[in-house]
């Protein structure tokens, strides 16, 4: 594959969103904001290569390619890994995943989904892109939405590569929100969208929310803030759909939604409360999957043999099963069995 994949976003199904680019302007409160992230980015760059070696392992049987693909701004590209299943059908268009990482809207953190892409890959025999996105408080919202939007048009013109009757979109925390908000707003070329742990409603800042249990892996509320003022800058309408997808219409999302999160996480009412609207407005297939005793993010930290690494076989396991009966129920059902 070459260093920047073929085809541009113009030619994706439908035209991508056209909300203006914002920016912080330049204050105290700003250099401030910048150089904590700094910080903050320092430190875990130089763990993030460490974790993916030793904890972000890829199946032997995938193949993990590093490359990227055309941004809507000329010139520009948004790196992804593409995990293919190396034994698959010469010749033969697989389902597609696209999957979008946690960051707080400001972590570089693209490879932190390696151990979940891979098995994705693997057992349901599809390419899954992991998709990489501008980060705050440099790209404030909703640059973030854009970037996911552009690789999800992107895949839909891919018809020669993948199946894309049966695409598919999800995300971990800050990605989890993204994956929300473009599958509201492309949910109808869309099976499923899987969630974990997602902010949705904005509306609320999330350093005031509250976990149902307290737990020490709960999001501090200064990280929180810190997260939501690198985000959205002032003025910023925190009612937007393509920032807080609880206000979207519920009928333009795909026909399986799952979301999941522990009662440990301050965002557990987040997830709760925007499938509780989906059902109650009548969508087919929403999915809310509780885990009790953990925190935000505890699928990331889980140690071989625990409960908690059960826990995170558990919800690995429904989210996948819940995009492989979306792609079942496609109008094609060629591919593999969980």
């Amino acid at each position: 594959m070459s260093d920047t994949a073929n085809n541009s976003v113009a030619g994706a199904r439908r035209a991508p969103s056209s909300a203006p680019l914002q920016v912080h302007a330049w204050s105290i409160e700003y250099i401030r904001l910048k150089a904590f992230a700094l910080a903050i980015r320092t430190v875990i760059g130089g763990l993030s290569p460490i974790a993916e070696l030793f904890f972000q392992k890829v199946p032997k049987e995938v193949e993990k390619v590093k490359t990227s693909i055309p941004s809507r701004q000329p010139g520009r590209s948004i790196k992804v890994h593409i995990y293919t299943p190396k034994d698959a059908p010469q010749g033969k268009k697989l389902p597609v995943h696209l999957n979008l990482h946690g960051s707080g809207f400001v972590i570089p953190s693209l490879g932190s989904d390696a151990e979940f892409c891979g098995e994705m890959a693997k057992r349901l025999e599809c390419v899954v892109i992991d998709c990489d996105y501008r980060k705050a408080p440099e790209h404030p919202a909703p640059a973030q939405m854009q970037d996911a939007e552009d690789c999800i048009l992107w895949a839909l013109t891919q018809d020669s590569k993948y199946d894309i009757s049966r695409a598919s979109v999800g995300g971990f925390s800050a990605g989890a929100n993204l994956a929300l908000c473009v599958a509201g707003l492309h949910g109808d070329h869309l099976t499923a969208c899987i969630s974990f742990y997602p902010p949705t409603d904005f509306q609320v800042s999330r350093y005031r929310k509250e976990a149902p249990e307290k737990h020490s892996a709960a999001i501090p509320p200064a990280v929180s803030k810190f997260f939501d003022r690198c985000y959205l800058v002032a003025g910023t309408d925190r009612a937007d759909p393509t920032v807080s997808p609880v206000e979207q219409d519920t009928k333009k999302f795909p026909p399986h939604v799952w979301v999941m999160c522990a009662t440990g996480d301050t965002l557990y009412h987040d997830g709760e409360k925007f499938i509780e609207k989906l059902v109650k407005e009548g969508h087919p297939d929403a999915r809310f999957h509780k885990i009790t005793g953990e925190g935000h993010a505890f699928d990331k930290f889980a140690k071989s043999g625990t409960p908690t690494a059960q826990k995170k076989t558990e919800v690995y396991d429904a989210a996948m099963q819940m995009v492989h009966d979306s792609w079942k129920d496609s109008p094609r059902r060629e591919g593999a069995k969980l």
